[in-house]
């Protein structure tokens, strides 16, 4: 996708809000396996660099964004 979007419009990109929302379980240590997560992570990452060997600029990448955390409805 990021080189369809980068032929399309030829401009840099940056990508933002690509984390997975999944609901983490606790254990009794207090820690979060979340395996998935990485993965997740580690295989867009992975997708973004072949994209960037391909020509395409991309200048950022940021699973979560600055803003992502603001609620319109609740201010």
């Amino acid at each position: 996708t990021a080189n369809q979007i980068y032929d399309r419009y030829h401009l840099p990109l940056i990508i933002t809000e690509n984390g997975l929302g999944q609901e983490d379980i606790l254990t009794e240590e207090g820690t979060i396996h979340d395996d998935y997560r990485i993965n997740y992570l580690e295989t867009h990452i992975e997708q973004l660099e072949l994209a960037i060997d391909d020509g395409v600029e991309l200048f950022g990448y940021c699973p979560w964004s600055a803003i992502d955390l603001i609620s319109t409805h609740e201010g």
